[in-house]
């Protein structure tokens, strides 16, 4: 029992060390994630939109914004004019803000989401900007599904481990406890304890060997009861 604590032990702290590891790489994860992507959207973005701010064709602009915020993960996509007004701003709906994962685990991973901005400069003159944040969701659901998956390695590994130690019980320390508790009763004075052969080759030979030294301690206590009855005659006789 005690081993089996202790391993059941060590497998836990493993699993919560491998989950604790992988939410700090988490946090990184999502930090890079949202300055490379959101500088490379907002570049070819920018580059897309060159034309059209220069003819003043926000139609092209907000479909264009509009077709690459539904095709990708966003928590914000804003396009901005030379003046910081919105030419366009969208943000998804609540169903899409929060990730398909607990609200303790998404609290645990306490992540700082920042916007990405990008200039639209032609010819050094700035026509604008581009504001991107990147939802970190698709990585908040897969973390979450890899811990998932950790934790219930752990919980198959404890089961296999029960089962292992059930496996050993049956096979060693099951009959040791019979040999214990025969031995004990022969120690007690009742040469009639028996084993019954279980077990392996080598505890059926000790079980044996334990037999047949009760069945000779009982041979030799019945032949001094005899003897000890034979004296207690003669001296009765005598007297």
């Amino acid at each position: 029992l005690r081993l089996f604590l202790a391993v059941t032990l060590v497998i836990v702290v493993h699993t919560v060390a491998r989950i604790v590891l992988l939410v700090e790489d988490t946090r990184d994860t999502v930090r890079r994630t949202q300055q490379v992507q959101g500088k490379w959207v907002g570049k070819n973005l920018a580059n897309s939109l060159v034309n059209p701010l220069l003819t003043n064709d926000l139609a092209t602009v907000q479909s264009t914004a509009g077709l690459l915020f539904s095709e990708q993960n966003f928590l914000r996509l804003a396009v901005l004019d030379e003046r910081a007004a919105p030419i366009i701003d969208l943000k998804p709906d609540t169903k899409r803000i929060k990730p398909a994962a607990p609200g303790w685990f998404i609290s645990y991973l306490n992540l700082s989401v920042e916007p990405s901005t990008q200039d639209i400069t032609i010819g050094g003159v700035q026509y604008g900007q581009i504001i991107t944040l990147v939802s970190p969701n698709p990585i908040i659901e897969r973390v979450w599904g890899e811990a998932q998956r950790d934790a219930w390695v752990a919980v198959a590994e404890i089961v296999m481990l029960s089962l292992l130690l059930w496996l050993l019980m049956g096979i060693g320390l099951r009959p040791l406890q019979e040999l214990s508790a025969t031995v004990q009763r022969i120690g007690a004075g009742d040469f009639n304890a028996r084993m019954t052969k279980s077990g392996s080759r080598e505890f059926s030979e000790l079980i044996f060997v334990v037999n047949d030294m009760s069945q000779k301690l009982q041979t030799l206590y019945a032949e001094r009861r005899q003897a000890e009855e034979t004296v207690l005659k003669l001296n009765q006789d005598l007297e």
